[in-house]
């Protein structure tokens, strides 16, 4: 390692998920060039972390919104340096999130940055669950989340745009005996847009309107040509909506328009690899990973694709079988 560990959080007994991106601007392009930021959460409030690049001396945790009931943290820099972060927040009592959205003015680590006041950019009626005849999880689980991309554009100013995902077709079986869970038996991946810095936001799109399951998008932009990649989970295609495919969908520069959907993979299960039995309750990760450089010229972008597949087997008992493993692909454009 380059620098020993930073600890940020002394007090934390449980874990948090984090959302880490750095200031990719060279040192001496202003306020927070090279730094690293940190967001995450806590019972009860989003927070960010300061880090300079070199050494890891960190600012302490500032609180983006208090409140309760948090998940997913996503933090992105901008070209010009403002971070922007979006998160999913539980409505108290109610099946819905809130998907929130805040930018922060970098003060040069350790200094902490200045956040202003979230915007909610829509509401979620109905999160996507971990259950449902079409995909092997074993328990009536909340998880939607949203990413989201900065793009710069021609004449200096930016466009963010935002993914999410939520159940279209949400069911709960009647009593008796007992109050059943609600399961989702079909799920849709949204996108919806920002070009004044995230205060409002454009009406919400459907990424791929074929039926099944579309799931756990991601979204990278490719800041030397302005395109930006969705990439999600589907089953659409298969007639049991069970094997998953990974699906990319591109706009190109200058425009806001979702392109056509593009199979990146073929059909894998989702089924538990045979060892791990009954022991865990998700088949695959919950999270897709993307990122996108290239040098400006038409066939030397590369958008780098992570993801969960069955495609290779492994060996139980001598006998060959789906295994599940981390997968990376590399896509050029």
């Amino acid at each position: 390692m380059q620098t020993p560990p930073a600890q940020l959080d002394g007090n934390e007994s449980g874990g948090i998920e984090l959302g880490l991106a750095v200031d990719e601007r060279a040192t001496g392009a202003g306020k927070g060039a090279g730094d690293v930021y940190l967001v995450g959460f806590d019972p009860s409030s989003v927070f960010i972390v300061a880090c300079t690049n070199s050494s890891l001396a960190c600012s302490s945790m500032v609180a983006i919104d208090q409140d309760d009931n948090y998940n997913a943290p996503f933090v992105q820099v901008r070209a010009d340096g403002l971070i922007t972060i979006s998160y999913m927040q539980q409505i108290s009592g109610k099946a819905s999130q809130l998907v929130e959205f805040v930018t922060c003015t970098p003060a040069g680590a350790p200094k902490p940055p200045v956040c202003g006041k979230p915007t909610t950019v829509v509401t979620v009626a109905n999160v996507v669950f971990l259950a449902g005849p079409a995909i092997d999880f074993t328990a009536p689980l909340g998880f939607s989340y949203t990413q989201h991309a900065d793009r710069q554009e021609s004449d200096g100013t930016f466009t963010t745009f935002l993914v999410y995902d939520d159940c279209s077709n949400p069911y709960t079986p009647p009593p008796p005996p007992n109050d059943q869970p609600t399961y989702c038996l079909g799920t849709r991946v949204h996108m919806t847009f920002s070009t004044d810095n995230g205060q409002t936001w454009s009406k919400p799109v459907t990424v791929d309107n074929h039926n099944g399951f579309h799931v756990f998008p991601t979204i990278t932009n490719d800041a030397s040509t302005g395109t930006v990649s969705v990439v999600h989970y589907s089953t659409e295609g298969d007639y049991f909506e069970h094997e998953i495919r990974v699906v990319l969908n591109q706009i190109t520069p200058g425009t806001t328009t979702l392109g056509p959907s593009q199979l990146v993979t073929s059909f894998t299960p989702t089924d538990l690899p045979p060892a791990l039995g009954f022991q865990i309750i998700v088949g695959y990760d919950l999270y897709m990973g993307a990122v996108a450089h290239g040098t400006g010229k038409a066939g030397e972008s590369h958008l780098y694709l992570s993801f969960d597949s069955e495609a290779i087997n492994g060996t139980y008992n001598g006998k060959p079988l789906p295994e599940l493993n981390n997968h990376i692909k590399l896509l050029t454009f």
